[in-house]
């Protein structure tokens, strides 16, 4: 089978270090089970070696072809006409916390931030969330988007639903649906498979204080079974083992830079107080305890490094040739498209949700479009 799924085991790595990657030491062993398995593929008629897989991943992640694959014509078939996976997932690290998915205390980590003073940190706005540490999650397409789990997959010469445990199906259904691309073949999700286990967790990554991080290294290289399952347990509250998604409903009402939402917006931004750490483990609903609206001012200051760092990776004319003032034309058609998206008349947009893009940055990015010269009307 050349999909894989969260693999058991109990034995602890042999000598546990602040290096030690977290699937040795929950007991999983998927890479190093999946790198048996490629080293027994065989494409082109020959093994290959497994930075070949890394590489074309890489090739594929950010250009969504190969160079010179292992198969078929070269360069390879593009994976989708337009989306690359860089267009919507970061590469690095994006979360200071890394059980807090909050796009506003993702902005000290934006490289647009004039805080930062031009640090290429790699950090963006994205609608997906990041590569960085994705191997390491538990479960895919959650919360609103766990309607997914209804769509197909390829398996061998047949289909079935996505098993939302799989990474290699999350994979497939990115690259078929969210990508409005085709299903990879087999040496393609081969490659993006290890490509994405260079970018796996390791226990330094926690950022776990000092003294726990002593002591959970000692638990591990006790060779005392209970020990070893505590640790366990307790290194799994640190990182995300599923990242959630929350719709947001668009403003009820528009005036100027300001932006009226509704009561369910309001409700919604409890979950993201300050203070707050959750992942989609223990995520709950928002909480019905305000019927009050949420009224956002828009600073176009801001808003123009927040669209630099959410949307002109694409309306910067990589991806669409709408851009600038005219995104910001008529409220309603931005908010449509930032919080629905949009797949009609040949055009897509992937939506933001919560996760991804607060509604105070959603109208900062419009108070910034807004407040940009019309374009020149081009003369006969």
């Amino acid at each position: 089978m050349w999909w894989y799924r969260k693999a058991g085991g109990a034995k602890p790595p042999s000598v546990a270090s602040l290096d030690t990657p977290l699937d040795e030491l929950l007991g999983h062993y998927r890479r190093a089970q999946f790198q048996q398995l490629l080293a027994q593929r065989r494409y082109g008629g020959r093994a290959w070696q497994w930075d070949d897989y890394v590489r074309w991943g890489q090739e594929l992640v950010h250009t969504a072809q190969v160079q010179r694959p292992p198969v078929g014509p070269a360069p390879s078939v593009p994976l989708a006409e337009t989306y690359r996976c860089i267009h919507c997932h970061n590469l690095v690290r994006e979360d200071v916390v890394l059980t807090r998915q909050d796009p506003e205390a993702r902005e000290q980590l934006l490289e647009e931030n004039p805080a930062l003073g031009g640090k290429k940190t790699g950090v963006r706005l994205t609608t997906g969330t990041t590569f960085w540490g994705m191997v390491n999650r538990e479960r895919f397409y959650n919360g609103y988007y766990a309607k997914y789990h209804r769509l197909q997959v390829r398996e061998g010469e047949r289909f079935r639903p996505m098993d939302p445990s799989s990474l290699a199906d999350a994979v497939q259904v990115c690259c078929s649906y969210c990508s409005a691309g085709r299903f990879p073949e087999d040496w393609e999700l081969d490659s993006i498979l290890a490509y994405l286990w260079t970018l796996e967790l390791r226990l330094r990554d926690l950022d776990l204080p000092a003294e726990m991080q002593r002591r959970i290294l000692e638990q591990f290289n006790s060779g005392n079974p209970q020990a070893v399952d505590a640790a366990r347990q307790q290194l799994r509250q640190y990182y995300l083992v599923a990242s959630q998604a929350h719709a947001v409903d668009p403003p009820t009402r528009s005036e100027g830079d300001k932006d009226t939402y509704p009561p369910s917006v309001a409700e919604l931004e409890q979950l993201f107080a300050p203070g707050q750490s959750r992942s989609a483990s223990n995520a709950s609903q928002p909480a019905s305890t305000s019927r009050k609206n949420l009224v956002a001012t828009g600073d176009p200051k801001r808003g123009e490094w927040l669209y630099r760092s959410a949307c002109a990776f694409c309306h910067g004319n990589e991806v669409h040739p709408k851009a600038g003032r005219s995104l910001a034309t008529s409220p309603g058609t931005f908010h449509r498209y930032v919080w629905k998206g949009t797949q009609r008349d040949g055009l897509y947009m992937p939506f933001f949700t919560r996760e991804r893009l607060s509604p105070r940055q959603a109208t900062d990015i419009r108070a910034y479009l807004r407040s940009l010269p019309p374009e020149k009307k081009i003369s006969d």
